[in-house]
């Protein structure tokens, strides 16, 4: 199998340790390199680079093997906290707390939970967009100083909570009783979430009682985020009013069928928040740049609203990933894929990025919505696992998380008219974190209110 020529011993880990704060870019030079299957090895581990959605998909069918988040679980670990399926060996008994995990992804509770909860945020998430809004004196135009942070970020966190909890939250709240702002919530998760993936290529020498500083930082960050979070569980949790159904006596009453403690609410809370608010949020964030860059499908999208929904109005402010995704497999048994034999023990990445596919999507690096149309002659094939993988290993937060996305956009499309500040270029990707990200300071989004909305303006 090609793949670049490593040192003796530790093969690419020096190359990695130099790529630890974003590996998505070192993986995908190698694929370009050297093509759909790229070896490489990391000290003892050995890794394979997959880039073919056909062997992508055949694998993660019949392998649910899982790469083990290490600095995670040994934070729990010493913690004595439950523990979430990354943070288990593949052959531990993982199953149970994915069990309860899944419960937001079971079809019947997405019409009797998730809808009806995240359709009570519309009132918060257009008046939210209004206030924060700022107005740039020099181009005479609108925008958000950090839409990421500004917005998005505190829509997911304000989705969670809803979808969980069954209530709402304001941010003097948060200050009041908690000591925090939504803002430093999501910074803090998203550092954690940094620092997990970063350690991952580091050697783990907190295993044997040293900690480095990207350990200890980590670690305490885990300990502001758990903390917040049962500090929010603990707040909001008598709150609700019980008129309509919250994943939270749901996510209970799986977790003790299946032994877990009380505080099982809290952990898959958590893991929601740390794992699952950063992602959705730099999702629809580089979904804003995208429309703001196609203003005729922008156009096309505004109308299929108003046929849905109607010609928006003021009085709807009274009413009540684009990221280069990697999932992954640790093949728990020899296993002989396309030409080649994986042995046991061998970590694939599933490298998911248009550039190095384009052979197998046609016009594949464009933008075409028209591909997702049935029959298509150019749309993606069926071997794409999409953002949330497939099988057993789905990401459990996917009917929250696409629901959330579709949500925000509909209420921007409506209710404002997008353009960027790159011209006719879309912008490019910044790649200094563990996951790409729309950079604010290089490349503002700029937002012109609908006529409707105007008064509200001025």
């Amino acid at each position: 199998m090609p793949g670049p020529k490593g040192l003796p011993f530790i093969g690419q880990a020096l190359d990695l340790f130099k790529n630890a704060n974003n590996p998505n870019a070192y993986f995908t030079e190698l694929a370009n390199q050297y093509g759909d299957f790229v070896k490489i090895k990391l000290l003892n581990n050995k890794m394979v680079i997959l880039s073919d959605p056909k062997a992508v998909r055949e694998l993660a069918r019949g392998e649910e093997g899982r790469l083990t988040l290490h600095a995670s679980r040994h934070y729990k670990l010493e913690k004595g906290m439950i523990r979430v399926t990354m943070d288990y060996f593949n052959h531990e008994n993982w199953n149970d707390i994915r069990q309860v995990l899944n419960i937001p992804l079971k079809p019947q509770y997405f019409n009797e939970v998730i809808l009806p909860q995240l359709t009570e945020l519309n009132n918060e998430l257009l008046k939210s967009f209004v206030n924060t809004l700022k107005f740039d004196e020099n181009s005479k135009q609108y925008y958000f100083a950090d839409p990421m942070y500004d917005i998005m970020s505190q829509f997911a966190f304000s989705a969670v909570i809803k979808v969980f909890l069954g209530v709402k939250v304001t941010e003097k709240e948060l200050i009041e009783k908690l000591g925090f702002t939504v803002r430093q919530y999501i910074k803090d998760a998203v550092d954690t979430t940094d620092l997990i993936l970063k350690l991952q290529y580091q050697p783990g020498l907190y295993k044997y009682g040293y900690k480095t500083k990207d350990y200890k930082d980590f670690e305490e960050l885990s300990d502001i985020s758990f903390g917040r979070g049962f500090k929010l569980v603990d707040l909001l949790s008598d709150r609700y009013d019980g008129k309509i159904p919250r994943l939270k006596e749901l996510v209970e009453e799986r977790a003790k069928m299946a032994g877990f403690l009380s505080e099982a609410t809290t952990t898959v809370l958590s893991a929601f928040m740390i794992g699952g608010v950063d992602v959705t949020a730099r999702m629809m964030t580089t979904l804003l740049y995208r429309i703001a860059h196609e203003k005729e499908w922008a156009q096309k999208l505004y109308e299929e609203t108003a046929q849905v929904f109607g010609e928006p109005t003021a009085d709807e402010l009274t009413m009540d990933s684009v990221i280069p995704v990697r999932n992954s497999r640790l093949l728990t048994k020899d296993t002989i894929l396309g030409a080649y034999k994986l042995e046991k023990g061998t970590q694939v990445l599933f490298l998911d990025v248009p550039s190095v596919q384009s052979k197998y999507v046609p016009r594949g690096i464009e933008f075409l919505p028209e591909r997702h149309i049935k029959g298509s002659e150019i749309s993606e094939p069926k071997d794409y696992l999409g953002p949330f993988g497939t099988g057993a290993r789905k990401c459990p937060g996917e009917r929250v998380a696409t629901n959330e996305i579709y949500f925000a956009l509909i209420a921007l499309v409506r209710h404002f008219k997008l353009t960027h500040s790159n011209g006719n270029e879309f912008p490019p990707f910044s790649v200094e974190k563990s996951m790409y990200y729309m950079d604010p300071t290089k490349y503002r989004v700029f937002f012109t209110p609908r006529d409707h909305l105007l008064p509200y303006f001025k």
